[in-house]
């Protein structure tokens, strides 16, 4: 499901998935149709993040990410339970990037703003989205 939404490089998935800090999973039944992570710190690819959006934070700064839902089962809010549901349980200051018209809803319904300027990404252009620790929802 993750890999399908194209944000994220086939084979690393599983290792990535492995070593997030928060994982929140949504099930219908048995099976598992949304999911999301609070990524583990990655402090070169936040520096190159803070770099290509212009904003400067702490590269140590997680990354709230990996927010898929099936296509089947969009459009039930279950993108923002999962958001909120790892915002709530993470204490300190959020950043996550997208392309998505989707997840900028997500983002903004968790607390997150909008901060710097945007770059070309794969598929569309990407924006930088921070969140404060203090203004958690």
């Amino acid at each position: 499901m993750i890999e399908t939404a194209g944000a994220v490089r086939r084979g690393s998935i599983a290792e990535e998935i492995a070593a997030a800090q928060l994982l929140s999973v949504v099930r219908s039944g048995g099976e598992i149709v949304g999911v999301g992570a609070i990524k583990r710190i990655r402090r070169p690819y936040a520096q190159k993040i803070a770099s290509r959006c212009g904003v400067s934070f702490p590269s140590e700064t997680p990354e709230l990410g990996y927010v898929a839902v099936d296509p089947k089962h969009r459009g039930n809010g279950l993108s923002h339970r999962l958001a909120k549901e790892l915002v709530g349980k993470h204490s300190g200051p959020l950043f996550a990037t997208t392309s998505s018209d989707r997840m900028i809803g997500t983002l903004t319904d968790a607390g997150f703003k909008q901060k710097g300027h945007g770059w070309p990404g794969h598929q569309a252009q990407v924006s930088f989205w921070w969140k404060d620790g203090e203004n958690r929802k």
